[in-house]
């Protein structure tokens, strides 16, 4: 049987309960994960990269919240300084969503040239483009730009298209 003390049982206990500990071991497993594909020439989608964040984000949220609950009859200074940091954390993830929202480039999985790839636009920018790359599958895409395509005022004309190989060089360039 195991030899180990009450207390230590009782810390096990509580921490087998934390949501921070699964919202960092996901955290962990994430980040690690796309830095393993990364180093392949892969990058997850946009789509599994928010839902990704957002996972990560409530995670934090509801365990702060665990944490509050947790203090409640014992510590008030506890309570207070835990709604606090969690209307700080709600601020920063509304902000955050509002940037990711506003500045990030959108994709969206189209077929070019009788091919299956991700298109990447702007979606908000003052510039007229698409980048297109090989797609894997729903979580996953190549990392390697093969066309980019340029438009001209009217998005309607295209100005300029470039293909890559799969190395990222560039084969061709038509006007």
């Amino acid at each position: 049987m195991y030899g180990g003390s009450d207390k230590e049982d009782s810390v096990v206990k509580k921490l087998s309960k934390s949501i921070f500990l699964y919202i960092f071991l996901y955290s962990v497993i994430y980040f690690l994960s796309q830095f393993i594909l990364n180093c392949f020439g892969f990058v997850y989608l946009q789509w599994f990269q928010y839902v990704s964040f957002i996972f990560i984000g409530l995670g934090i949220m509801a365990g702060t919240f665990q944490w509050i609950v947790t203090g409640y009859k014992t510590d008030r200074y506890r309570i207070k300084a835990g709604i606090l940091l969690l209307v700080i954390e709600i601020v920063i993830a509304l902000g955050i969503f509002v940037i990711f929202g506003t500045f990030n480039n959108r994709e969206s999985i189209v077929t070019k040239n009788g091919v299956t790839m991700v298109e990447e636009k702007p979606n908000f920018s003052f510039t007229n483009w698409s980048n297109y790359y090989d797609y894997q599958n729903i979580f996953v895409r190549k990392n390697v730009l093969r066309i980019h395509e340029e438009y001209g005022e009217s998005s309607r004309e295209r100005v300029l298209t470039d293909y890559y190989d799969e190395n990222g060089t560039l084969i061709e360039s038509v006007n």
